[in-house]
């Protein structure tokens, strides 16, 4: 799957809305410095984090789907997982 490309077009609004959102950074779980450099260098090409961001956005997902439930209306998940 071309998940590289996928971040920096398609998925991109989706991913920022995700690993830079207030609940995401939050939780305290990552560095957000970090993320943000990652995200940087991915999204200008430098380096290829696309797994690392994948690993992030499904680890996010995860969290507002199965431990935030009680608390997470569908309609502040992003649209491709608010039906799951």
């Amino acid at each position: 799957a071309p998940i590289s490309s996928w971040f920096r077009n398609d998925l991109r609004e989706m991913t920022e809305d995700l690993l830079f959102s207030a609940r995401a950074r939050q939780r305290g779980y990552f560095c957000a410095d970090v993320i943000e450099r990652m995200w940087t260098e991915h999204t200008s090409k430098r380096l290829d984090h696309s797994e690392k961001l994948w690993d992030l956005v499904v680890l996010e997902l995860w969290h507002r789907i199965f431990v935030d439930n009680a608390q997470t209306a569908p309609a502040e998940l992003p649209s491709a997982v608010a039906n799951l």
